[in-house]
């Protein structure tokens, strides 16, 4: 994943036991907390899995620093890793045909049971098997496909793999990452239906070395660096670049390998030092060197009080340095993160100077609001107040399900608020809820059982609740489907819809064209579509006239037997991919985007030398395809017909100096004297983005164009990409025109202190919306729901502001 600095001579493991047990960086451990031992068992079914192989890993091994730890459970299921320095981990167990297991365990928690760990591996539901390789269809060997970059599998020889993944969760739970040696490392977040093929695709690595430094330029040890990928927003399904980590020599060197094409956001952090977050980008087989330069940060020890007692097992962030599920994995550590131990202390290592506010979970901080930080070492105390739990059992028939997912969300808006999974015994906790009203919702994959609304439950301010749940709706249908021929369709997939409401079971066929789709409500009738998957715009043709819609009488119900004859039709996509000089543009990814769940994969490729790609399997239809440049440059052609060989793709390099189209946007290096409108105070991001006015019609005719123009200040650099949103809320309905800034033609990362941004995109409100009163508001965003964030406003008018960091600019009467 990264590499160790030029010249450790010392044992890794001593070296971490060294570092520990001094003024360790807080990346690394957490300061003052003593090492403690990792041990549990591995269950399949509720019975001990011998032979299971188990994988602990952490930032340490992330980084390089030390190797992952693997062992196989004994007899008895069970597995020991020993004693482990303060941070937090990830252990992932797998045997064959079972889902690839991970969790989290947080040894800075004193309340976290680090010596009684159990993985339960649950049959395989999902999951992805094809083949790693190159762009000319060179299989790679020994490629790893990790679940949450933990645990999976390995190509062979042929460069096949088989790995059952996760069928639900958060996005980070759902994270594929594949490795392989000499090629860039990408990730993948998708949900699936079934066990899906896909083949992956890798380009060259790049290499990144460098030496970090102090400003007065003496070399900085034992400093992490990161590599994240620096797209605000992408496209879940979509292969991505994953991190890679590396962590320097007592001579500030580090050299990070496996580094996937593209712009990367450099982060590091050391003792009491930091780097502000810049932009390099790296092409395939590229090496770079670069100086990273650190600045002093500050230490705060502290303690978590309630009414002046301690509290243990409460994660103090630095508000400002909350990461994104992209930029966070299963073991990644924020250097600015800490958990108070029994004595309510904590030390937070890294902290910006200047007015810092914190933020603690699962309780809520009372005071103070913000504590002005100076380089160097302070203490605060943090006055904290419990917040309500919802704690029960989840059942179907009677019976516990473990591994069901549970979440809790407000019914004003269904906005989530917490996500949670039941334990072996079927047991689950939500914490850290406000008080209010809430619903459950919890549903099971492998069980194929569900409830939208397993119980409403409302809390008081502290209140711990029980709500057990029972997973009322699991009706299935069962059958085969087969072609013309009468050949057996693997792979395909399968959905069985109700006719009035929006309910309906997916699945994906297996080998012998068998499927099982389960998780609907019954008590309806339900008709059936059958594609060549979730990325497919069109469904077959049946062989016939369309079968006649399958009745479930309740959430009981299951009809077995279903035969379903199709037309199988598969298509392909090819094309080039060039520059505006038309030279062929090598190691660009394109994907095939089409469909209705954006969460599902898209079919990808990456261009040959001679920018050639070709995307096959696709069902007929027309599909977009986006094209992400070796240098993160971008390009979205749409309404591509499956068929097409004759694509042709231009591609320009991201620039905010030339060849941006008026129409998107421009940008000034001082402000224009042409601008309508303008707010009467300053409004600001994050003391780094100023919005200086805008112009907007106040009236539109419904259905015609809406022209918008805002204008944007840079008063500091943004140090990554963020995408503006814009939400025109109307009497009834929300118009969405979130986008990249300026076309995407100039990403926020790349803007420089005292440039003037003017974006431009036009919007259409549909008469079906109505007509009345639209508030356009604005802002900016990074990630996906539900783990989306959005960038702070430091400073505007109460007026124009609300608690979701969105900033209102005008109204307009749409009519």
């Amino acid at each position: 994943h990264g590499a160790r600095g030029s010249d450790r001579n010392e044992d890794a493991d001593e070296l971490v036991t060294r570092l520990a047990a001094t003024r360790s960086p807080g990346w690394l451990s957490q300061d003052g907390v003593k090492a403690r031992r990792i041990a549990g068992h591995v269950l399949i079914d509720g019975a001990p899995a011998n032979g299971a192989v188990v994988r602990l890993t952490s930032e340490l091994s992330l980084a390089g620093l030390v190797a992952p730890r693997e062992q196989q459970t004994t007899s008895d299921g069970h597995f020991d890793f020993g004693v482990q320095v303060a941070t937090l981990y990830a252990i992932g167990a797998v045997v064959p045909g079972r889902v690839a297991t991970v969790k989290r365990v947080d040894l800075r928690d004193p309340q976290s049971r680090s010596e009684d760990v159990v993985l339960g591996l649950d049959p395989c539901a999902v999951g992805f098997f094809g083949k790693v390789i190159d762009a000319a269809g060179t299989p790679i060997v020994h490629a790893e496909l990790l679940a949450q970059d933990v645990i999976g599998a390995e190509t062979d020889r042929s460069g096949s793999f088989d790995l059952c993944l996760r069928a639900q969760g958060m996005p980070e739970d759902l994270r594929l990452v594949i490795r392989a040696n000499g090629y860039g490392a990408v990730e993948l977040v998708a949900t699936l239906s079934g066990r899906v093929h896909h083949d992956f695709v890798l380009s060259p690595e790049g290499v990144v070395s460098g030496r970090a430094i102090t400003a007065q330029g003496l070399p900085v040890a034992n400093a992490e660096i990161r590599f994240d990928w620096d797209e605000a927003t992408p496209r879940p399904g979509s292969e991505q670049p994953a991190p890679v980590r590396a962590v320097t020599g007592s001579d500030g060197r580090f050299r990070a390998a496996g580094v996937a094409a593209g712009r990367r956001r450099v982060l590091a952090f050391g003792r009491e030092l930091s780097a502000s977050p810049f932009t390099v980008v790296v092409g395939a087989g590229e090496s770079k060197d670069l100086e990273v330069t650190m600045t002093a940060r500050a230490v705060v020890r502290g303690r978590v009080v309630v009414d002046g007692k301690p509290v243990a097992g409460v994660t103090v962030t630095d508000r400002g340095e909350k990461p994104t599920y992209q930029a966070r994995d299963a073991t990644t550590v924020p250097a600015t993160e800490a958990v108070s131990q029994a004595d309510g202390t904590f030390v937070l290592d890294g902290v910006a100077t200047g007015d810092v506010s914190f933020t603690t979970t699962p309780y809520r901080l009372r005071a103070p609001k913000s504590v002005h930080v100076a380089p160097g070492e302070q203490n605060v105390t943090l006055e904290v107040e419990a917040l309500g739990e919802i704690a029960g059992t989840v059942r179907r028939h009677g019976k516990p399900v473990p591994h069901t997912r549970v979440k809790a969300t407000a019914p004003q808006g269904w906005v989530q608020t917490s996500t949670t999974e039941t334990d072996e015994s079927g047991r689950f906790v939500l914490r850290g809820l406000d008080p209010g009203d809430y619903v459950l919702f919890a549903d099971n994959a492998t069980v194929g059982a569900f409830v939208p609304e397993g119980a409403r439950v409302r809390l008081g301010l502290g209140e711990r609740r029980e709500a057990d749940i029972d997973l009322i709706y699991g009706a299935r249908i069962t059958g085969s489907v087969y072609d013309a021929k009468s050949a057996p369709v693997p792979g395909v997939l399968v959905r069985f819809m109700h006719a009035d409401t929006d309910d309906q079971g997916r699945c994906i066929t297996d080998l012998a064209g068998r499927f099982d789709c389960g998780s609907m409500t019954g008590g309806a009738k339900y008709r059936v579509e059958v594609s060549a998957g979730e990325a497919s715009p069109l469904p077959f043709s049946f062989v016939g006239p369309p079968p006649a819609p399958v009745l479930l009488a309740d959430g009981d119900a299951q009809v077995d037997g279903v035969r379903l004859v199709v037309e199988v039709q598969k298509l392909a996509i090819a094309g080039v991919v060039v520059d505006s000089s038309e030279a062929p543009i090598a190691d660009a990814r394109v994907l095939a985007v089409a469909g209705f769940n954006e969460w599902s994969p898209a079919p990808t490729t990456i261009t040959t030398t001679t920018g050639r790609f070709e995307i096959g399997d696709l069902s007929a239809g027309a599909y977009s395809l986006q094209v992400i440049g070796p240098d993160s440059s971008k390009a979205l052609t749409g309404s591509i017909q499956a068929g097409r060989k004759d694509v042709r793709v231009v591609l320009d390099p991201p620039s905010c100096n030339s060849n941006i189209d008026p129409k998107v946007g421009s940008v000034l290096h001082s402000e224009p004297t042409t601008i309508a409108s303008r707010s009467q105070a300053r409004v600001v991001w994050d003391d780094r983005i100023e919005l200086i006015g805008w112009d907007i019609p106040q009236r539109v005719r419904l259905g015609d164009e809406l022209d918008i123009t805002l204008f944007y200040r840079v008063l500091h650099p943004i140090g990554r990409s963020w995408k503006m949103f814009i939400h025109v809320d109307g009497p009834t309905m929300r118009v969405n025109a979130d986008h990249d800034p300026i076309g995407g033609r100039c990403p926020t990362s790349t803007w420089q202190q005292g440039d003037v941004l003017v974006d431009h995109f036009t919007i259409r409100i549909d008469p079906s919306n109505g007509a009345g009163k639209y508030e356009v508001w604005t802002g900016f965003f990074t990630g996906w729901a539900p783990t989306w964030k959005n960038m702070p406003v430091t400073q505007a008018p109460a007026e124009m502001r609300d608690s979701h960091e969105r900033i209102r600019v005008t109204a307009i009467a749409a009519e």
